[in-house]
C-alpha cells in the first residue's frame, strides 16, 4: 500500500489553496442562504459544516409544522424534498 495519492492530494489542495477557498465559498454561500431564509417563510432554520449546507423546510416557521410526515414517507406520497430536487436537476 502507498500514500502516493494522498500525498499528491494534499499537495493539490495546498497548490489550489483549497481550504481557504472553501472558508471563503462556505461564508458567501452562507450569506444567500441566511438572506433568502427572511425571504421565505417555509424556511426554518440553516446550518453548515463548510460547504455542507442544510436548509431545514417547514410548512409553519412559528409551529414547525413540517411539509411531510414520515408517514406520508412510508405510505409513498411524494414529499415535498422529492419534488424540490427533481426542479434543481432539470
Amino acid at each position: 500500500m502507498t500514500l502516493r495519492p494522498a500525498i499528491a492530494t494534499i499537495g493539490e489542495m495546498r497548490r489550489f489553496d483549497l481550504v481557504e477557498r472553501s472558508r471563503v465559498m462556505g461564508e458567501y454561500l452562507g450569506d444567500k442562504l441566511t438572506a433568502l431564509r427572511e425571504r421565505h417563510a417555509s424556511i426554518r432554520d440553516v446550518r453548515s459544516l463548510g460547504l455542507f449546507w442544510a436548509v431545514e423546510l417547514v410548512r409553519n416557521r412559528t409551529t414547525k409544522e413540517q411539509f411531510n410526515t414520515s408517514a406520508d414517507k412510508v405510505n409513498g406520497r411524494r414529499l415535498v424534498v422529492d419534488g424540490m430536487a427533481a426542479h434543481m436537476i432539470s
